[in-house]
């Protein structure tokens, strides 16, 4: 039995499908390509500072502070509608909504409603407190989970981004473990708690 006629139908086979596949491939990337000429690429948002202050005694005014850089890389505007943040670590000071554009407190969650049109390649800086009471720095690990929505014009539909923040600073208890935070909170509370008269 003469097996070459088989051969040769099998390989121009597997060639035909070869070719196929790489001019779907070929065809993929080229409006892949097309899309991101036209349309730019997803916008970014990124931790580009933080800082932490207080002021003791009876004021008692505690703060971090995180900034959020926003970076349109679209190629046509889009607008920064809003940002949330979950807080985990430590407990947030809470606040009312007011009729002016100050973040208030939900919860453990910082909103902060924005209204801003970033133009393509342009970015927007955004820097939010989050206050917090008197506590123990030992006792704190402040983890942010930080959710900021944009409106995309060329999509017709809001869209958000996510990202997660720690934040460092060698006075906070990352480096303690549940049991030690707690001893560190039991201290402070009982070094800052008021005196009684009677004593």
């Amino acid at each position: 039995m003469d097996f070459s006629g088989i051969a040769l139908e099998t390989l121009e086979g597997v060639s035909s499908i070869a070719m196929t596949a790489m001019s779907t491939i070929v065809a993929s990337v080229a409006l892949l390509f097309s899309y991101r000429q036209n349309a730019g690429w997803k916008p970014l948002a990124l931790i580009v500072g933080q800082s932490m202050s207080g002021v003791g005694g009876g004021i008692g005014i505690h703060e971090f502070e995180v900034h959020i850089e926003f970076w349109n890389r679209r190629r046509y505007p889009v607008v920064v509608r809003g940002i949330s943040v979950n807080v985990d670590g430590f407990k947030l000071k809470s606040n009312e909504p007011s009729a002016g554009a100050e973040p208030y407190v939900r919860g453990n969650c910082l909103i902060q409603k924005v209204s801003r049109a970033v133009n393509p390649g342009d970015q927007f800086l955004i820097k939010l407190p989050f206050g917090f009471e008197n506590e123990s720095l030992d006792a704190m690990r402040p983890l942010f989970s930080i959710e900021l929505s944009y409106f995309d014009p060329h999509a017709g539909r809001e869209r958000r981004l996510k990202i997660q923040h720690k934040h460092f600073y060698p006075e906070l208890g990352w480096k303690l473990d549940e049991a030690q935070r707690e001893e560190a909170r039991q201290r402070y509370f009982e070094l800052n708690s008021p005196k009684s008269s009677n004593e």
